[in-house]
């Protein structure tokens, strides 16, 4: 979109037109606040940045459209300068970037659930270690209890709980 630095457009491409309307169609000095408050808050902040400091400004903004969908969008201001005037217009260039800000949220995503996966293997990890000695432990009981060493009504209560102890492990 192409604008005089009084806010009034004085050109629009085929994306802009299906987006806003037709440049007959627009009501130019009340176009920005046309757009819900955070584009035009966007906007603006942007088009007064350039004015004001004579250099191309950009901002992204997030904002609700169709059916209230979040979408986000990338707006560039670009001063064009004539020699004698200075400012001449200020292009406006509203990209979507809707899909590559859904791109990395979803990147972000799959790094913390690599991370989760990681300590969560790290954790099976260090509780199998200590569950690997008691499991030989537990066998070597049983190889001494073959012995008989204990009383008989003894040795059937120890091994049941020992078998226990061994199933819970391998679990």
């Amino acid at each position: 979109i192409l604008y005089r630095p009084d806010k009034v457009i004085t050109w629009i491409n085929k994306v802009s037109e299906d987006w806003f309307g037709e440049i007959e169609d627009i009501e130019q000095n009340d176009f920005f606040k046309q757009l819900n408050d955070s584009a035009n808050t966007g906007i603006t902040q942007v088009f007064d940045k350039c004015i004001s400091n004579r250099k191309l400004e950009d901002t992204e903004l997030e904002t609700t459209r169709y059916q209230n969908q979040v979408y986000f969008y990338r707006i560039t201001a670009a001063p064009i300068f004539d020699q004698i005037e200075g400012i001449k217009r200020i292009l406006i260039m509203i990209q979507d970037i809707t899909a590559e800000k859904e791109l990395q949220l979803h990147l972000i995503h799959t790094g913390k659930m690599v991370a989760m996966g990681e300590m969560a293997s790290g954790v099976a990890h260090e509780i199998n270690n200590p569950l690997s000695i008691i499991s030989v432990c537990v066998q070597e009981i049983f190889e001494d209890l073959g012995e008989e060493q204990v009383k008989e009504n003894q040795v059937k209560e120890i091994r049941n709980n020992l078998e226990a102890i061994k199933s819970e492990i391998q679990r």
